[in-house]
């Protein structure tokens, strides 16, 4: 849009400043991806989350073309001990792969168990 290369040079370093203050933030990082190209999108995610996805067992049959792919759609999320990842019956349309920590899984001994049953069992 005709930016000069000084004012479009103050913007880079601002965005690398905002970068820089906020990458640990989960909700600045959706925005960021958000305001992406899909190409640009699918690079940045590729980078951050190509070699967790590249290692899961259960991907191990997909060309890397599919997993550049797969990560367009990848997030990060963090969890706390006594959150529940998924509850038995539940239909999912996520995959989960856990990089660190521990899940605990357990069959309810009498159906299926509301969310409030579940955190006292976690």
């Amino acid at each position: 849009r005709g930016v000069s290369g000084d004012i479009k040079d103050k913007i880079v370093d601002h965005m690398k400043h905002l970068w820089e203050e906020n990458h640990a933030h989960l909700d600045y990082e959706e925005q960021l991806y958000h305001g992406l190209s899909p190409s640009l999108r699918t690079g940045l995610m590729w980078k951050i989350f190509g070699n967790v996805l590249a290692q899961a067992p259960f991907l191990c049959w997909m060309h890397e073309t599919a997993l550049r792919e797969l990560c367009y759609f990848a997030s990060t999320r963090i969890m706390e001990a006594a959150d529940v990842v998924f509850s038995l019956g539940e239909v999912m349309d996520t995959i989960f792969c856990i990089t660190g920590g521990r899940v605990k899984s357990f069959k309810p001994k009498f159906g299926r168990l509301g969310a409030a049953e579940q955190r006292q069992m976690v």
